[in-house]
């Protein structure tokens, strides 16, 4: 269970089952800080969470109203004769892409330096690791999507995170030939 930080009041429910979902699947070693402002160059924005990992930082905004407003959109789509046919919804085949795509992504950002370094023995190892990874990842968050709606954007980020964490793994523990290449 991630750590929780509270510097401000969550404003709406979508932050808070943001905060809750996150906190509640993520690991220890994770910490969430949550409704704070920075000012940067006299603007202040506002940050609904910080997700400090051992990795990397990421600043998460979480968007109530978009699912509200689809859910109003399709319904009224229902109720009136229209002209614009319904948006299908993703197949699995491209949930599974996007969530590989935002995986890797988050790795390449995370870990250039490493990657950088690693042989193909090594990228390979960190491509199976993720895999691997990548159907219990998926699973959770189907479940996820399934139990709250409301926080499908956490919920991808935090299976693309369980995948990237397989790979960072490997990399961090590295073949004896990786370790060579790595301190020359």
């Amino acid at each position: 269970m991630a750590k929780v930080i509270p510097v401000g009041q969550p404003v709406n429910d979508a932050e808070r089952s943001a905060i809750a979902y996150l906190r509640d699947r993520l690991p220890d070693s994770f910490v969430l800080l949550h409704n704070f402002e920075i000012e940067r160059q006299g603007e202040r924005f506002e940050i609904d969470i910080a997700l400090l990992t051992p990795h990397a930082l990421y600043l998460i905004d979480v968007k109530g109203k978009p699912a509200c407003a689809q859910t109003i959109s399709n319904i009224g789509s229902q109720k009136t004769m229209s002209n614009t046919a319904p948006q299908p919804k993703p197949s699995l085949e491209d949930l599974v892409a996007r969530l590989h795509d935002a995986a890797l992504t988050i790795l390449v950002r995370t870990c250039k330096t490493e990657l950088d370094r690693a042989g193909p023995d090594e990228l390979e190892a960190v491509c199976v690791a993720m895999r691997a990874r990548a159907r219990p990842a998926m699973e959770q968050l189907l479940d996820d999507l399934r139990e709250a709606p409301s926080v499908a954007k956490a919920a991808f980020q935090v299976a693309a995170l369980d995948m990237v964490q397989a790979g960072i793994e490997v990399l961090r523990k590295p073949s004896q030939a990786f370790v060579g290449r790595l301190t020359a």
